[in-house]
């Protein structure tokens, strides 16, 4: 598989909405309202994406780890609630990514109808810094980032992908659940919790600074 460059690049940027003045008799209402922007929430260890599975509508249907190709069921809106927290909501059912309410202390992620009220359904990302403690060699130390996405629910647990082999990478179907943060650059799990949000018209370009 071919590895998209780790050059960074800041994808959580609410896109700019385009404001339409409406005059009565020349323009339509319904013309008022802005393209929905969509986008995928990738694995950046395997450019694999978030899909609801079997394409559900269901309330508590899994969600996993799977190869994109382009599906209503592996695209999410943002909307925003408060101080950057959003909420995930699938294309192909109009539900929101979710900690399970049927889960422990490290629950699985699911879609749920969409409650902005709900912390579980409440997401932010936050950029995990590389330190000098992490370089080998201080003389060959280059900065660095991963972004992980914080569950309100629990600030301490960040979406993560299944996996009981990392450092190796997640399989495909792998289920995604939330499960304590990485706390620095370098942590053997950074695998299944690095993520990047990509304009559905993005994928496959490269990455862009929005």
């Amino acid at each position: 598989m071919m590895k998209k460059s780790k050059v960074r690049a800041d994808r959580f940027v609410l896109p700019i909405a385009t404001v339409s003045l409406l005059a009565a008799g020349v323009i339509a209402p319904s013309t008022a309202t802005a393209e929905e922007q969509y986008f995928y929430i990738s694995n950046r260890s395997t450019d694999m994406v978030a899909e609801v599975f079997a394409h559900s509508v269901d309330d508590e249907a899994r969600v996993v780890l799977w190869p994109n190709y382009g599906g209503d069921s592996e695209q999410f809106r943002k909307e925003f609630t408060t101080s950057g927290w959003f909420l995930l909501i699938a294309k192909h059912s109009g539900k929101c990514l979710s900690r399970s309410a049927n889960g422990g202390d490290t629950g699985l992620v699911v879609q749920s109808t969409c409650d902005s009220s709900q912390l579980t359904q409440q997401w932010r990302p936050r950029q995990v810094s590389k330190t000098s403690n992490e370089c080998s060699d201080l003389n060959q130390c280059f900065g660095g980032f991963r972004t992980v996405l914080d569950n309100k629910w629990n600030r301490y647990k960040c979406l993560d992908a299944a996996n009981g082999k990392a450092p190796a990478a997640p399989a495909k179907g792998a289920a995604l659940q939330t499960w304590p943060c990485i706390r620095k650059f370098s942590d053997w799990n950074v695998v299944n919790q690095e993520w990047e949000l990509v304009r559905t018209q993005d994928w496959g370009t490269g990455p862009t600074v929005h």
